[in-house]
């Protein structure tokens, strides 16, 4: 019996075979992944089925295989990895200076310090201690003048400050040049209770020389001023001629002066003075210097009128005082002769007294002028011209 003949003796079978077929057709369009029935679990092989030959061969399959394999980590020790990862640094370093400091040179190399010899350096401090002792002896044998010439300084100048020349007090080549003055002969003085300072004034003018500015003898001690004394004489010196001055100041200049400097100041350059007495409807100033007083009396910080009391003790410690009381009775004598003015003198048990008062607005500058005495001013003078000049003469004020 042949093929056919068995399939049509047996059509379910053959049914059967073209139903499983399509079956199969109709799952994969579907995607269905789960068995059907009748056919068989194991994976069917379709290739004699359907005479169609696999694409991979036996070996791509292999190939495949070999390339889905997870590839074996390499184990790396500690030591390892530190020296990779110093190298990894180290290449960072080149590359960076490569990229950003391609122009990069050696400057300068440090070289490390050498340890010195210790006797080498014993034997230099021991040459510098040797000549460092015999440093004196070599500058008395040596004369270095010669490589370091200058001028001889004036061992009576101190110094110069802002154009002012000082001297000193006990340099006796000490001369002062002011004006068409020459000042020389600088000594200070004490006679009882008084102190003095005293030079000679050599006119080196071509005319007389009649004190009509105001000269000052300022002493210093250090850098501190102590003293203004005014340089005043009413006599003056003529062309070539000499004079010698003996001006009165304080016992602290007398104490503590160790130069001085001579210097014009004028009246606008006085200090300033605030007057707190008053007397009436003026403001007094009251400046004292041992036995004498003297008030000024001002309107408007301008001079109105003057009164002087001289006092005098006769004591042991003045052996003076008879010469002196007749001195002043003598002077108020005179006193009286002139316009304006009111002295009189009072004698009691052991002492005298003068008192003079001097009415300015009728007393004229010749009259003052004619008393030859710098504690009378004129008329109008400005407080801080009487406090400033009383002041230079010894006179305490208040």
């Amino acid at each position: 019996m042949n093929e056919e003949e068995k399939n049509i003796q047996n059509p379910d079978v053959t049914q059967s075979s073209d139903a499983i077929v399509n079956s199969i057709a109709n799952s994969e369009a579907r995607g269905d992944e789960q068995p059907i029935q009748g056919a068989t679990q194991a994976k069917a092989d379709f290739t004699a089925m359907f005479g169609v030959q696999s694409e991979e061969t036996q070996e791509e399959k292999q190939l495949a295989k070999q390339s889905v394999e997870i590839p074996r980590v390499l184990e790396v020790k500690e030591e390892d990895r530190e020296a990779v990862v110093e190298i990894s640094s180290e290449e960072k370093k080149a590359n960076h200076k490569k990229n950003f400091n391609s122009d990069e040179r050696l400057v300068y190399q440090i070289e490390p310090d050498k340890q010195g010899n210790p006797f080498v350096v014993l034997l230099f401090f021991v040459v510098l201690l040797g000549f460092m002792i015999m440093l004196p002896k070599i500058s008395k044998k040596i004369d270095f003048s010669q490589f370091f010439k200058t001028e001889e300084a004036d061992p009576s100048l101190v110094e110069e400050e802002e154009g002012d020349t000082f001297f000193r007090i006990d340099a006796a080549a000490s001369r002062a040049h002011i004006g068409d003055l020459d000042l020389i002969n600088f000594v200070k003085s004490k006679k009882g209770n008084e102190y003095f300072f005293s030079f000679t004034i050599q006119n080196v003018g071509e005319k007389m020389y009649q004190f009509d500015k105001k000269y000052y003898i300022v002493l210093y001690s250090n850098d501190r001023p102590l003293y203004y004394a005014l340089i005043h004489s009413y006599n003056g010196i003529p062309t070539k001629s000499a004079q010698d001055i003996t001006l009165t100041i304080n016992q602290r200049a007398y104490e503590k002066a160790n130069r001085f400097k001579v210097e014009e100041i004028v009246e606008s350059k006085y200090t300033d003075v605030n007057l707190t007495a008053s007397e009436e409807e003026y403001k007094v100033l009251t400046c004292k210097y041992l036995n004498d007083e003297m008030k000024y009396y001002f309107i408007d910080n301008q001079l109105m009128k003057i009164k002087e009391t001289y006092k005098e003790v006769d004591n042991e410690k003045n052996p003076t005082y008879e010469a002196d009381k007749e001195q002043y009775q003598a002077l108020t004598e005179k006193y009286k002769t002139i316009n304006s003015f009111t002295s009189n003198f009072i004698e009691s048990k052991g002492e005298f007294q003068q008192v003079n008062e001097i009415d300015l607005h009728t007393a004229t500058d010749n009259d003052i002028i004619a008393l030859k005495t710098y504690r009378f001013f004129s008329y109008r003078a400005h407080k801080n011209t009487v406090a400033f000049e009383i002041q230079a003469q010894g006179y305490t004020c208040s």
